[in-house]
């Protein structure tokens, strides 16, 4: 075995000497890597599986019955982050997990599934405490489901009813929520966690319901009560935004038109605009000439006598002697006319809805950069700008143009940063690719030289005749091997290349010296 192992030894040694210094670093290089390669193979396949949660943020209650039940299981876990994560190993974490919850765990909050549970001897308020843990999981499971929540829970005072009205206390309800790290309540959110409480509880007014967080701090203040006062700075804060949307797009309209005329940034363009957000309806009513329709008239003619007219009562008609009045008959006519004209009048009744956003009043500054212009083109860009931006005088708008020299220092030195950081991002660029090249030109010289060593042909000579000492040294002295021959060729490659390309001969030297120095 000693003698088969020097044999390698010796057989070893003499190939690595013949290599060159380039095939040392790389035969190196490959049975170092094949070593890493088998050690990471080793450690991948002999290390211990890891484990993974099987459930997170578990009560004690909770976390103590899992604990119970894979112990009876036999399954290996691991608790973490204060015994609230259970850890088992990966192939079992699934199937554990559909064990457990065959077993009921874990339980968490308890909602209406505990009313499926009916217990012998129980009151009327048994139950009804029952059902108001089982309300308060419910609504908890619930606001856990809204996005940004990581936990949730409610508690509800519901008290007694009493005998009179005046008497009855109202119901309330708190609510604490755990916010996920990153995550903010938006007050429309907390709203609808108040409401939703409040619609699901018989009875309760939503002021009554208290919305805090782990941190004690109260989230529903001034939410509900505040509704009127939330939708008012809310319609104002989107009418401040149509607002200066208004104003940023007149003024990029105007400033881009101005710009091809002055050029690019030679122009600032700044628009103020007034805008009426109140919504009228109008009514215009309006009457027309009367046109008759249709007529009708009638004429009535009545003739008779009248009757007799007795005599009147008293001594006249009482006493014989006395002289009477005689009876006498007359005659009446009676004519009546009557005429009705139905009229047709023209009506007409305009409802008009005004939307808002209208237009009251629009204040434009134009800056165009220059010392001194002619009049006659600060009035073209005067006329371009009124009629880019509609100015209307009666409505009070003004418009000014000035022109005023723009200071251009900052933007100067900006682009000449700029410039700068492009010229180094250049020669960085450029730098690499002639590094890449040259390394792969040195790469291609070293294996043309490698392979051409490897197939230097071998002279061989033939002697037919016997030759003196003496002539054999001559002859050893004129012929060159082949080693040496190759030696001269690439002497002369090198002193060529060192002719035309001194610069990278000189940066390749500096490569192998530092290589040697290694």
């Amino acid at each position: 075995m000693a003698e088969y192992w020097n044999k390698f030894k010796e057989k070893f040694l003499s190939y690595w000497n013949a290599w060159s210094l380039n095939q040392k670093v790389l035969a190196a290089g490959g049975a170092l890597f094949l070593v890493l390669a088998l050690i990471m193979a080793t450690w991948a396949l002999t290390r211990p599986k890891e484990m993974e949660p099987l459930y997170t943020r578990l009560e004690a209650n909770d976390a103590a019955g899992i604990t119970e039940k894979l112990k009876e299981m036999k399954i290996p876990y691991e608790l973490t982050d204060s015994g609230t994560t259970i850890l088992v190993p990966p192939d079992l974490k699934y199937q554990t997990r559909l064990d457990l919850a065959a077993a009921g765990l874990p339980r968490g909050t308890v909602g209406f599934e505990s009313l499926e549970e009916p217990r012998f001897g129980e009151t009327s308020r048994d139950k009804e405490i029952k059902f108001n843990l089982a309300l308060q999981g419910e609504l908890a499971r619930t606001i856990g489901h809204i996005q940004g929540i990581e936990q949730a829970w409610v508690y509800l005072t519901i008290p007694e009813t009493a005998l009179f009205t005046k008497d009855q206390v109202e119901r309330t309800a708190s609510v604490m929520v755990k916010i996920k790290p990153g995550y903010e309540l938006q007050p429309e959110q907390i709203k609808g966690i108040v409401h939703m409480v409040a619609k699901g509880v018989e009875g309760l007014k939503p002021e009554n319901v208290t919305v805090i967080d782990i941190n004690g701090r109260i989230l529903s203040e001034d939410i509900v009560n505040a509704n009127s006062q939330m939708f008012t700075n809310k319609l104002t804060a989107n009418q401040l935004e149509i607002q200066k949307q208004f104003e940023r797009d007149m003024s990029q309209n105007i400033q881009s038109m101005l710009e091809r005329v002055v050029g690019y940034g030679n122009a600032v363009v700044r628009v103020r605009a007034e805008l009426d957000f109140d919504q009228k309806e109008i009514v215009d009513e309006q009457w027309g000439d009367r046109v008759p329709r249709s007529t009708e008239s009638t004429e009535e003619i009545t003739q008779g006598q009248n009757a007799p007219v007795e005599a009147a009562a008293g001594t006249t008609t009482n006493i014989p002697e006395y002289p009477a009045a005689v009876p006498q008959n007359t005659s009446f006519e009676q004519q009546k006319t009557t005429s009705i004209v139905n009229n047709e009048i023209n009506r007409t009744e305009t409802h008009q809805v005004v939307a808002p956003g209208a237009i009251r009043r629009l204040t434009v500054a134009v800056v165009v950069n220059g010392e001194q212009l002619p009049a006659e083109r600060l009035t073209a860009i005067e006329q371009a700008a009124r009629m880019a931006a509609g100015i209307q005088d009666q409505r009070g708008d003004q418009l000014t143009v000035s022109a005023v020299p723009f200071d251009t220092t900052y933007w100067e030195q900006l682009q000449a940063r700029l410039d700068a950081e492009a010229r180094q991002a250049a020669i960085q660029k450029w730098g690499l690719i002639g590094g890449i090249i040259l390394g792969l030109l040195l790469i291609g010289v070293l294996a043309y030289m490698v392979t051409r060593r490897r197939r230097a042909p071998v002279h061989e000579t033939t002697i037919d005749e016997p030759i003196l000492v003496e002539e054999l040294l001559d002859i050893e002295e004129k012929v060159i091997s082949p080693e040496e021959q190759e030696k001269l060729k690439m002497r002369e490659q090198i002193e060529s290349l060192v002719k035309d390309k001194p610069e990278e001969v000189a940066k390749l030297l500096k490569v192998w010296l530092a290589e040697d120095q290694r």
